[in-house]
């Protein structure tokens, strides 16, 4: 909403307490995803159709209806469009604690990864924008050790400059470089597995 993006961590089983009519119920709610940091909790009434639920609206009113006709939340519409439902969370102390547990994952990754992320940044880069908080969501785990990238190290590897040779042959032939790469693994598309260059002194 609004072009920002938001990332679920983890997905688990939420047990609401509704109030309908002077009537409270139960309503289990599977497959949540925990979005952290979001100003409203949402839920999707095309999943409660899925369910086999159907819903009623109007007069700036919404209610949820089971699929055995039964009235079991409603909620009076808010200036943002949506449904503020009159439902709370069943606390921990009556319900089992699996049955609001989320399989999350966490945040914080190893040095390793953030390197990856920022394509390639130095290990000293990454700790000043950690230092100074430079970064929202930057969450490293810093037990984590941080190792030697065998793509930097490849990349940064530099060749000096050949010396002029200042005798070289003027005669076409009189001096012939070769140079053999030998045997890949993978063929070529003609299933070749050896190139050679020749290139004469004289040229």
């Amino acid at each position: 909403m609004g072009g920002k993006k938001a990332t679920a961590i983890g997905r688990g089983t939420v047990i609401l307490i509704s109030n309908c009519n002077g009537v409270n119920w139960t309503l289990k709610l599977e497959n949540v995803l925990h979005v952290p940091g979001q100003r409203n909790n949402l839920i999707s009434l095309g999943r409660w159709d899925k369910a086999g639920g159907t819903y009623q609206g109007g007069e700036n009113k919404i209610t949820l209806i089971t699929k055995d006709g039964k009235r079991v939340a409603q909620g009076n519409r808010l200036d943002n469009f949506l449904y503020g439902m009159n439902v709370k969370i069943k606390t921990p102390s009556l319900v089992s604690e699996s049955s609001q547990s989320f399989a999350g994952t966490n945040s914080a990754q190893n040095w390793e990864t953030w390197h990856k992320h920022y394509g390639h940044i130095g290990y000293s880069g990454l700790q000043k924008l950690l230092d100074n908080n430079m970064v929202e969501g930057l969450e490293i785990d810093t037990n984590t050790p941080k190792p030697d990238c065998v793509a930097c190290t490849e990349a940064k590897q530099n060749v000096e400059p050949f010396p002029k040779v200042n005798n070289r042959n003027l005669q076409t032939g009189d001096l012939t470089h070769i140079d053999l790469w030998e045997k890949y693994a993978i063929k070529s598309i003609n299933s070749n597995q050896y190139y050679v260059v020749l290139v004469d002194d004289a040229q």
